[in-house]
């Protein structure tokens, strides 16, 4: 299959972020394995193809307009530009994916719900949309504070209609899933994401020059209320207090910020006297990110809501210990006590039992809990996932040939 992947990220791109563009990343090198065409479309601020690691890569211009976009704009004081910036980058992708389709056909376009891409999809091509999220379940957790409401409401309605317009929506997990059943009417497959380590060789110098020696608890993330790190921050008086070597690590960026500040100017508040002892080292790649992991005490994972999240799968490669919560989707990774230990969303003192858990195992324990979170992974192999994948849009195809060819169409 020759296929096209439209996305607001990619792993080549300064906008870099993590979890949809590792997750496009490592499916494309699995499928070039496997004999298919994957083909990335990603906004950029100048047209440009290249390959990177065999995926061929086209940065698309996000440029001209819809020819009622600017009276509109006038008209409604800019009220509504961030929803015709959405028609406008999901316009230009699409309208590239169109033109090469016309000398190099495509045999299915795949999109993110993110920002409605699927909007304008080209219509000859058959369009599924894979979840990575859903803006109303993750504004119902805080994720989106900060924005103004106006521009929420323009976004939730455009991602709506951009999951309507596809032929088929899929997603890794079943709580996003189910909740997207419930709102839209329509059925949502659930493919898990296939894993893969995407670092050959690993740097264990930030390890070994910041924290060899030292217990730590390790947190990857977007700093978000969504992601539970104010959950971490209201957790550490306690924690610090009774755990005098123990250390917080911060790895990731802020996102939307918290009661008026910065998030980890919270984080940090909260530390109090024991601030030096909560070390934010901002982004970091995955060399020198695993040997972070491995050595950890345990990796936290304390969101309000999630989508069957990557930091979690490196970190059960990893055979680190992970807490997770319940009622998020975590439960989907991780048997409480088996596999992880999971604690109530949102409780900071369920959380300050949890690490009480995590220094009460024994080390054999511990092995046998990292051994049982990289067993999840078998399942997550790409010659399995992928092959689910392939069946999923081989399903699309056939209807769509099925229609052309003057039977039923879709």
């Amino acid at each position: 299959m020759r296929i096209a992947y439209v996305t607001p990220e990619f792993v080549t791109e300064r906008n870099f972020s993590g979890g949809l563009a590792n997750y496009l990343h490592r499916l494309s090198l699995s499928l070039i394995d496997m004999g298919h065409e994957p083909v990335i479309f990603v906004p950029a601020d100048r047209d440009e193809r290249f390959t990177h690691e065999g995926i061929e890569v086209h940065r698309v211009a996000i440029r001209g307009g819809i020819p009622w976009a600017g009276i509109l704009n006038r008209a409604t004081l800019h009220r509504h530009s961030s929803a015709i910036g959405m028609l406008k980058r999901s316009q230009c992708l699409c309208g590239r994916v169109s033109k090469i389709d016309r000398t190099a056909p495509f045999s299915i376009v795949q999109f993110p719900h993110l920002g409605g891409l699927s909007l304008i999809r080209p219509r000859r091509i058959p369009a599924v949309v894979r979840l990575s999220s859903y803006m109303p379940l993750w504004a119902k957790f805080g994720e989106y504070d900060a924005m103004p409401p106006h521009v929420l409401l323009d976004q939730q309605r455009l991602e709506r209609l951009g999951l309507l317009r596809a032929d088929g929506i899929f997603g890794p997990c079943g709580f996003v899933g189910a909740a997207v059943e419930k709102d839209l009417g329509r059925p949502v497959t659930v493919i898990e994401t296939p894993f893969v380590m995407d670092a050959e060789r690993t740097d264990d110098s930030v390890h070994r020059e910041l924290l060899r020696g030292r217990p730590y608890l390790l947190f990857v993330g977007r700093f978000s209320i969504a992601k539970g790190f104010i959950t971490i921050a209201d957790a550490l008086p306690e924690l610090l207090r009774k755990y005098p070597d123990l250390l917080v690590v911060l790895i990731g960026r802020e996102q939307g910020g918290y009661k008026g500040s910065s998030a980890i100017d919270y984080m940090w508040e909260k530390a109090g006297a024991h601030r030096g002892r909560v070390l934010f080292l901002g982004d970091m790649r995955h060399d020198l990110l695993y040997p972070v992991m491995k050595h950890s005490a345990a990796v936290l994972i304390p969101s309000l809501v999630e989508n069957f999240p990557n930091v979690c799968l490196e970190a059960m490669a990893q055979r680190c210990v992970i807490l997770g919560t319940w009622g998020t989707s975590l439960e989907q990774l991780l048997a409480d006590g088996e596999s992880g230990l999971l604690f109530e969303a949102g409780n900071p003192a369920a959380l300050s039992t949890a690490v009480d858990r995590v220094f009460a195992l024994t080390d054999s324990a511990r092995t046998a809990m990292g051994g049982k979170a990289e067993e999840r992974l078998e399942p997550l192999r790409p010659e399995r996932v992928v092959e689910q994948l392939l069946a999923y849009y081989q399903g699309f195809i056939d209807r769509a040939r099925t229609g052309r060819d003057g039977g039923a169409k879709r």
